[in-house]
């Protein structure tokens, strides 16, 4: 699947979990999902750019998946436990108390850290997913064991890729639309259609 393909498949796959995010009024995830999403799906790919790693390989696997998750649970962990401090240091020069107690950061770590691992690792997933519906498919079970699935929906290229990707914008703006409904409005009005 080509990188048209795969941002519509993403935006396709991810529009359901923003719908739910937006109108549950909590919009930092749904941006925070989305952000991450597009920062980490293409890493498969990427993995597979360097020399001596075959293309959908062990970076298309469950187990690189799993390995991205973990990798984003800790860097979002860390973040979290010294954030506040290094942005307080950074701003005023100096930490400051956050109570009168202690110095805790008011940021659930643990917390960030499950959503570092489910962005991590649900970012691969999706791209594993697109590209299962190729006919090259996917070997998910490397490196302990080679057989690939294949559904063999989507041609690798060609145009059924754009197709996707307006699908995907198309759902994904409807999202959006259908929480802020003037932006849709006046996203419609500067391309010159006027609804009532």
């Amino acid at each position: 699947m080509d990188r048209h393909g795969h941002v519509g498949f993403n935006l396709l796959v991810f529009a359901p979990v923003a719908y739910y995010f937006l109108h549950t009024d909590q919009t930092t995830l749904a941006m925070i999902g989305i952000l991450g999403l597009f920062m980490l799906e293409p890493l498969p790919d990427i993995i597979s750019g360097i020399p001596g790693v075959q293309n959908r390989g062990t970076s298309h696997s469950i187990l690189s998946a799993l390995v991205v998750g973990i990798l984003c649970s800790i860097l979002l962990y860390i973040l979290s436990r010294h954030l506040v401090s290094m942005v307080m240091q950074l701003i005023f020069g100096q930490s400051i108390v956050i109570s009168d107690m202690s110095q805790q950061n008011p940021i659930d770590a643990n917390r960030n850290a499950w959503i570092g691992f489910f962005i991590g690792s649900s970012s691969v997933i999706i791209h594993i997913l697109g590209d299962l519906l190729t006919p090259s498919g996917i070997r998910p079970l490397l490196p302990f064991a080679p057989f690939r699935l294949s559904l063999g929906i989507v041609p690798d290229q060609g145009w059924t890729q754009f197709v996707l990707f307006i699908g995907g914008v198309l759902t994904f703006g409807w999202v959006i639309v259908s929480k802020y409904p003037v932006v849709g409005r006046a996203l419609l009005n500067s391309l010159g259609l006027y609804l009532l």
